[in-house]
């Protein structure tokens, strides 16, 4: 059983330099809070002025400092919003445990976000593991991006075997940069791109994968409609 992340303790903290930075943005517009310094303890003030109060429709919160109970934070918006529909949370801290209360929250049949960056944020086959698991129940997410981080051949082999069936949703999948994708994943990319028709775009540039393989996976590319590899 997964541990469950402990929730940030807001009594008594303000930071109303987010509250003005957020106020400044149109309503049902994009909130771009990338590079701020943000904590954990600044989700609950995200989540109220900027998906609550701004209904924003993009949420940029890159390269910041957020852990798992900053991810749950959001993951429990995630379930009551019907505005949000782009989530970017690329650099941050949200491991495995963050991944487990995201995946949870669009596994909810009341999710609407359809893509969502998580690129190097320390998830390993077992947060690959939970997306995985999420993508066989929901029909929303169109892109997932994973990059940069900690996924092996393992992981990949759960990522397909959701894509492979039942998910025919999922336009676009990331995994590109992680080292520990091998040329024991050809295969199952291959049959990624075989058997799901709706998957336009996949990216595993920068993972290990031999010359050899690439090759095969070029051919396999050639053979669909309007797809994009990046190899």
């Amino acid at each position: 059983m997964i541990s469950q992340p402990l929730m940030p303790s807001n009594k008594d903290y303000h930071n109303e330099n987010l509250k003005k930075q957020i106020a400044k943005c149109q309503p049902h517009s994009e909130v771009i809070l990338t590079k701020q310094g943000l904590t954990d303890r600044d989700m609950s003030i995200v989540v109220d002025q900027a998906i609550f109060q701004r209904k924003c429709t993009e949420l940029w919160l890159k390269q910041n400092s957020i852990t798992s109970p900053g991810a749950l934070i959001l993951a429990d918006a995630l379930r009551h919003s019907i505005e949000l529909k782009e989530l970017y949370l690329y650099g941050n801290q949200i491991s495995d445990i963050g991944s487990h209360s995201l995946a949870q929250a669009l596994a909810s049949e009341h999710s609407t976000l359809t893509r969502l960056s998580l690129g190097s944020n320390g998830i390993t086959d077992e947060g690959a593991r939970y997306f995985a698991d999420m993508l066989k129940i929901n029909r929303k997410l169109r892109h997932l991006l994973l990059s940069t981080n900690k996924i092996g051949d393992r992981g990949c082999l759960h990522l397909a075997n959701a894509l492979i069936y039942p998910n025919t949703t999922l336009e676009r999948l990331d995994l590109d940069s992680n080292r520990a994708i091998t040329d024991s994943s050809v295969k199952t990319l291959a049959a990624i791109m075989k058997i799901n028709d709706n998957l336009m775009g996949l990216n595993v540039s920068g993972c290990t994968l031999s010359t050899s393989s690439k090759a095969q996976l070029h051919k396999v590319a050639k053979q669909k409609t309007y797809f994009s590899l990046w190899v």
